[in-house]
């Protein structure tokens, strides 16, 4: 025990010249810091800028990566969704529109009311097939169920809904 002691004791009696003090000292600043060895032994420039200078280049490497993550997660779905916009029943992409809607709906009710009337009016204007018309007519029918009675597009589109029973009447 007494030898350890004496051990001990010498370390700690030790003498540290001041320069190898001062540069223990800064390198371990450094290495708390997170500078780098090469920026540090620049000559003409601090250690507290080179600091600075580390931080300031990783937080904007990262930003970038994560603004570049998010581009190139969000960039395709945003790109179909819109090319979906104008699909019309029994197209392919019809199945995407109906589902950006239903997120779009959230922000604005009668949102998938008004897109089915503009579909049944864009397929009357094509003179597209019989069975298209119907499912037009039958999604529109749908989205009446799921509108409020009082509201005010409601009577607009069961008067589209009455004029195509009648013209279906005419036809047979």
């Amino acid at each position: 025990m007494t030898r350890e002691f004496e051990r001990l004791r010498r370390a700690v009696e030790h003498r540290v010249d001041a320069d190898v003090r001062a540069r223990h000292q800064a390198s371990i600043t450094d290495e708390v810091r997170g500078v780098s060895w090469a920026s540090a032994a620049t000559p003409g420039v601090s250690w507290a800028s080179s600091a600075r200078g580390l931080t300031w280049d990783r937080l904007r490497s990262r930003t970038a990566a994560t603004a570049a993550s998010v581009v190139a997660f969000m960039a395709p779905a945003a790109g179909v969704s819109w090319a979906a916009q104008d699909a019309l029943p029994g197209e392919r992409l019809y199945g995407v529109k109906l589902a950006t809607e239903r997120v779009l709906s959230i922000f604005d009710g009668d949102l998938i009311a008004r897109h089915r009337a503009e579909e049944l009016a864009e397929l009357r204007a094509s003179m597209a097939e019989a069975e298209a018309v119907a499912d037009a007519q039958a999604a529109l029918r749908d989205a009446l169920d799921d509108l409020d009675e009082d509201d005010p597009t409601r009577s607009e589109l069961e008067a589209l809904l009455d004029d195509d029973d009648e013209s279906d009447v005419d036809e047979g």
